[in-house]
């Protein structure tokens, strides 16, 4: 029967690459798009991570493998958070809380869903391509709202952009649209194991 301490040898090798792949840019976080860059490379780590776990599965596992391999990503990802968290940290030379929060969030949302799209498609590159579509078009469906809130000259006053740290009506979208579909994906992959 596979293990929790057993999963997390398996991925040793692509949670390594979860964990390595955001850091050079955080080295760029103070410049304005290296933080979300930053950001999305957690993402992706994360979403590759998950997949990679979840193509090779085949229709028809166990529950008790699922409940293994969630246990084991969950607490990669946790552990990915705080390295990343101390990386920013160390390189700003300030505790801001915001950092483990958003990465928080970067990390749950990829692992909620890839899981899903890996088992669907059967493969780790279309898992992780569509995990970063589905943000993508939650962004575009988050802008427009905001247009049709705002006006045609929504992105003149500002309002199609991402301040995390002072949230607008753009980033309370993405963070409702990224928690929605992470909890329909995340159930659905958990509750059908027959999707292929």
């Amino acid at each position: 029967m596979p293990t929790v301490s057993g999963e997390l040898r398996a991925m040793l090798p692509v949670w390594a690459l979860s964990v390595l792949l955001p850091v050079p840019l955080v080295n760029f976080w103070r410049h304005r798009p290296g933080s979300d860059l930053a950001y999305g490379y957690l993402f992706l780590g994360a979403a590759l991570l998950a997949a990679d776990r979840f193509a090779a599965l085949g229709a028809g596992f166990e529950p008790s493998v699922w409940r293994i391999k969630t246990r084991a990503l969950w607490t990669a990802g946790a552990i990915n958070v705080a390295v990343f968290t101390m990386f920013v940290w160390a390189v700003t030379a300030e505790a801001d809380l915001s950092v483990p929060l958003f990465a928080s969030l970067a990390t749950a949302t990829a692992l909620c869903c890839a899981p899903f799209l890996a088992i669907a498609t059967g493969s780790t590159y279309l898992a992780v391509f569509g995990c970063l579509v589905l943000v993508a078009a939650i962004k575009m469906a988050g802008c427009v709202v905001v247009v049709l809130v705002y006006g045609w000259h929504a992105q003149e006053h500002g309002y199609t952009t991402l301040p995390w740290t002072q949230p607008n009506l753009l980033v309370w979208l993405c963070l409702a649209g990224a928690a929605g579909c992470s909890v329909v994906l995340y159930e659905t992959a958990r509750r059908s194991r027959t999707l292929r």
